[in-house]
């Protein structure tokens, strides 16, 4: 299972670009990421499906709004799952 590492969670993020990078679990090989504002697994901000790297740089990031929110998703064999984070502004 993959670990957000920078951003810390729940850090208050201060730039309207940010990279998400994460340290990488021992089996999945796809990601998804989604950023929004609306709630968790919104996609607002960023939806971007089907990569394999560790990080993603996301611009347009607001940072006059409550929480942000991130979901990462990860493949692993056919099965997709995924852990959420919420970042404040």
């Amino acid at each position: 299972m993959p670990k957000m590492t920078s951003p810390a969670p729940s850090s208050t993020l201060t730039t309207s670009t940010v990279t998400f990078q994460w340290n990488a679990g021992n089996q999945e090989d796809l990601y998804r990421l989604h950023v929004g504002t609306t709630g968790s697994g919104s996609k607002n901000i960023r939806k971007q499906n089907g990569f394999t790297q560790t990080s993603l740089t996301v611009t347009g990031v607001p940072i006059n709004v409550n929480t942000v929110y991130v979901r990462l998703w990860y493949r692993t064999g056919a099965n997709w799952s995924f852990i959420d984070y919420a970042y404040q502004t």
